[in-house]
């Protein structure tokens, strides 16, 4: 785990959401992936004692463009949503619940269109109205639930998500967040990191499923594919399948044929 940037900016709060989600200290969040259907929402957030903390509301919507960060008590904090036919994938996040431009807090979006694997995203404050350079960056790897938070362009950490682990049977993964770092504001961007990840291997199962033998054979004759590589091996398998599939049906009428032939010549069924 890499550890905590002795830069003296830092000893200052950086706070977004609130004051009172500034710890002096570390703090270590569990963030449980809940069914849409089951209680408030996508996401509890827990301390490392198992009370919750936060919670991620995507019921509001029955789209997948929005969430809604609550406190323990089921206050709205953060509305998040994302602006659709962007190059970039940008998601807007305002205070409360509302989507008023007045109460936008941040902004994020990829900084670059096409991202494979590991996916960077830049962070920009609602003063930062020019946006010529962020105000934080994301950098993460989503094949194994992990990602670092900086400030601005820096190798400054401020919070860093680690690999995912089992919560009694649920899916979840941790989140440390550094001395004086606004924790309502990290979830916040691990929530958002997470639908566009979800999105992307979405998008991934359907190129493999949908678009043929030509695009993975191209893709494997370079760098793109390797063997750790989700979307090639899928890929492949998916070929394989369908290869196999297409064989077996083929099989099948000509053995049905040469039946056929046979009960026409022989006057009766030939009994393979």
């Amino acid at each position: 785990m890499a550890e905590p940037s002795n830069d003296p900016t830092l000893s200052n709060p950086i706070t977004i959401v609130g004051p009172h989600f500034c710890a002096p200290d570390l703090v270590n969040l569990t963030i449980i992936t809940k069914d849409i259907s089951i209680g408030k929402g996508n996401f509890s957030v827990k301390d490392v004692d198992g009370n919750t903390v936060f919670e991620v509301d995507g019921t509001l919507s029955n789209i997948h463009d929005r969430r809604v960060l609550l406190d323990a008590n089921g206050k709205p904090l953060l509305f998040m949503r994302s602006k659709i036919m962007t190059a970039h994938e940008r998601w807007n996040v305002y205070r409360g619940e509302s989507s008023d431009s007045k109460e936008l807090l941040f902004s994020v979006k990829k900084s670059s269109m096409f991202q494979l694997i590991k996916t960077k995203m830049n962070v920009f404050l609602a003063t930062n109205t020019t946006e010529e350079v962020c105000d934080f960056k994301i950098k993460g790897n989503w094949s194994d639930k992990s990602c670092k938070i900086y400030l601005r362009k820096s190798n400054d950490i401020i919070a860093e998500m680690h690999k995912k682990h089992k919560w009694f049977g649920e899916d979840s993964f941790t989140v440390t967040v550094y001395p004086n770092i606004d924790s309502a504001f990290i979830v916040a961007l691990i929530v958002i990191l997470n639908d566009i990840e979800e999105d992307k291997r979405e998008a991934r199962m359907q190129v493999a499923n949908t678009a043929g033998t030509a695009l993975v054979w191209t893709f494997g004759g370079g760098e793109i594919c390797t063997t750790v590589n989700t979307f090639c091996v899928l890929s492949y398998i998916s070929i394989g399948l369908g290869f196999s599939g297409f064989f077996f049906i083929g099989f099948s009428s000509l053995l049905s044929g040469f039946r056929v032939v046979a009960f026409i010549f022989n006057g009766s069924r030939f009994h393979l």
